[in-house]
């Protein structure tokens, strides 16, 4: 039994597609990938709207449907039947007029948007890989959806409480902190304006590694992909793109290849667990954001860093911060191992720890043999855990332990349990597990490169990091110390 195209349409007549010659050729690029998918859009939809024609000299040229004939044709090859296609006739003087009308089928006088495409979609289960749109990337358009992301259940009461509960506290004081909420992009925007943290990351053999391909770090990685693509006309792999067509973007990550700590996640902490005029230290410090986070929120921050390019790199970067609020608190890095945090600090008693360790092999910072981050899992947990003890023994009693980790899988896929084992590196040192919060992420790229992994082994896309909170002695009692939330320093940088 034949299979048949369905025609979804009607026009003023019918013509075989195969009797329509086309006047535009080459006008616009084409791909293979492009000519599948619109191949799947006419048989999941039918051919869905009439073509336009213009006779001329006993000739009927299409206007507008070049591209859905060659599909047809090529589904005619695949063994489809295609009825006679409705048609609609367009007048022209001369081949001179109906190219100019091409142009103008061709022209949009406006173009699609992301927030237009969101509102026209709402309420659609729409499958978006049936869909090549070119006024935006698609992975924007997932990106978008995933922003917003809002409880259809949450009454207008809700909302109030919510904000209300985000006004007094920086953000609403839940489980789950959201990256990609406008707030959080407002926030993080301001702070963008005072510093960069991603210098000294990258330089003389110290490039983090937190994306293992080029990929993963670098959003216009998939836009240049698929137009070297179209400009050549085929499909190419990944070695070859590389090799030939890619250029790193202006993205930070795609620059330096590590990661950067979120000056938000760090006001927030900082304010909803440390005492006003408190000191903070930091086992891992890494670049600068942490250091002049707490300077700004008037607290006294000492970070002890492994490598001394990094360290110097902060200092410059903080001797450079110009805008500093009434109060502002010059953060101290230190160069050595944190195994020894004890002696470098020289016994300094602290109000709270907040760090952010090396996620086992995941980023790789230096050659250094002292560097955890080269080491076995089975010896880095070692080294780990006696860092994580040295630390907390300079926190005083009743005060909170906060640290950023993440889940990372070994050469085989699965995961080492990093997250386990950094309760349990607490617990043993004597602090109590009070917090679990959910940071979720920007999808970035994730939305492209989810899918070959999950096909080939069901693996999912991570696009969160765990923020824990450990208390020593009384959460009661440290939450009096640390009293109400101030208003950011940002905030009034802005308003000065």
């Amino acid at each position: 039994m034949s299979k048949e195209v369905q025609i979804k349409c009607t026009g003023a007549e019918t013509r075989d597609y195969r009797t329509l010659k086309t006047l535009k050729t080459g006008l616009k690029e084409s791909t293979k990938e492009d000519l599948k998918k619109l191949k799947n859009a006419i048989l999941k939809y039918g051919f869905s709207f009439p073509e336009f024609i213009w006779s001329h000299e006993g000739s009927e040229y299409t206007i507008d449907a070049d591209r859905r004939n060659e599909a047809l044709a090529s589904l005619e090859s695949d063994g489809y039947v295609i009825p006679p296609v409705p048609v609609c006739h367009i007048h022209a003087r001369d081949e001179a007029e109906a190219k100019e009308k091409i142009l103008m089928c061709e022209s949009r006088f406006g173009r699609l948007t992301i927030d237009g495409v969101l509102d026209f979609s709402q309420g659609l289960d729409i499958d978006w890989s049936d869909f090549e749109f070119t006024d935006f990337e698609m992975p924007d358009l997932q990106l978008a959806f995933d922003s917003r992301d809002v409880d259809p259940s949450e009454t207008a009461e809700a909302i109030r409480i919510r904000e209300s509960l985000a006004e007094k506290f920086l953000l609403p004081p839940f489980s789950v902190l959201d990256t990609r909420t406008a707030l959080w992009q407002e926030r993080k925007q301001k702070w963008s304006e005072v510093f960069e943290s991603y210098k000294g990351r990258g330089q003389e053999g110290e490039r983090g590694l937190l994306f293992k391909s080029l990929s993963g770090g670098d959003p216009s990685y998939y836009k240049q992909k698929t137009a070297a693509e179209k400009k050549i006309g085929r499909q190419i792999t990944t070695e070859e793109f590389e090799r030939k067509y890619y250029k790193p973007s202006d993205s930070i990550i795609a620059k330096t290849g590590t990661s950067i700590f979120d000056p938000v996640l760090c006001e927030v902490l900082y304010k909803w667990f440390c005492p006003m005029g408190g000191t903070v230290i930091d086992c891992f410090a890494g670049g600068s954001v942490r250091g002049i986070v707490a300077g700004f929120c008037g607290l006294s921050y000492h970070g002890v860093d492994l490598s001394g390019t990094q360290v110097e790199e902060n200092r410059s970067q903080e001797a450079g911060v110009t805008s500093r609020p009434d109060g502002y608190i010059p953060p101290v890095w230190y160069q050595g191992d944190s195994i020894e945090i004890a002696q470098i600090l020289d016994g300094k008693r602290a109000d709270m720890m907040l760090s952010c360790p090396p996620y086992a092999d995941l980023e790789v910072y230096s050659n250094d043999p002292r560097d955890i981050s080269n080491m076995k899992y089975e010896d880095f947990l070692k080294v780990y855990r006696a860092i994580i003890k040295n630390t907390t023994e300079l926190l005083v009693d009743n005060s909170f332990a906060v640290f950023i980790v993440g889940e990372v899988r070994d050469k085989n896929g699965f995961y080492y349990g990093f997250t386990k084992d950094t309760i349990e590196a607490f617990q043993d040192a004597g602090l109590l597990f009070y917090n679990e919060l959910i940071l979720v992420n920007m999808a970035g790229t994730l939305a492209v490169r989810a899918g070959g992994p999950f096909m080939k082994s069901r693996k999912v896309g991570k696009q969160h990091q765990n923020v824990f909170a450990f208390v020593k002695g009384s959460p009661q009692e440290a939450a009096k110390k640390i009293g109400s939330v101030e208003k950011s320093p940002v905030i009034l940088i802005e308003e000065a």
